[in-house]
């Protein structure tokens, strides 16, 4: 995804972020994360906006992009929130799934 902000990082500017597929070693990081992504209520901002739910979005970005937490909490708020859209959707589902999970089916 193409950032509306670029961000510079070690000298280098980051003007887009691509996403990957969670590996097993990335949920050992997102795991303490998780509770408050799926806490989130879009019938209640005030959740969405909170510490726990900003830094479980950072972490997300951060290890599915490869930039890193540190770099990806440099992010525009634009930017961080649509690019977390991106990477959550990259978590998909495991591969033989019903689609359970993503569609409550």
């Amino acid at each position: 995804m193409k950032l509306k902000y670029p961000i510079e990082v070690d000298g280098k500017t980051i003007d887009s972020l691509t996403f990957r597929r969670a590996r097993a070693k990335d949920m050992l990081v997102l795991a303490d994360h998780m509770a408050a992504l799926t806490d989130i209520d879009p019938t209640k901002p005030e959740k969405a906006m909170s510490k726990g739910a900003i830094e479980a979005t950072i972490a997300i970005v951060g290890t599915l992009s490869d930039i890193g937490e540190e770099a990806a909490g440099l992010l525009d708020f634009v930017d961080l929130i649509a690019a977390s859209g991106e990477a959550t959707a990259s978590l998909g589902e495991v591969e033989g799934s019903d689609g359970e999970a993503q569609t409550g089916e």
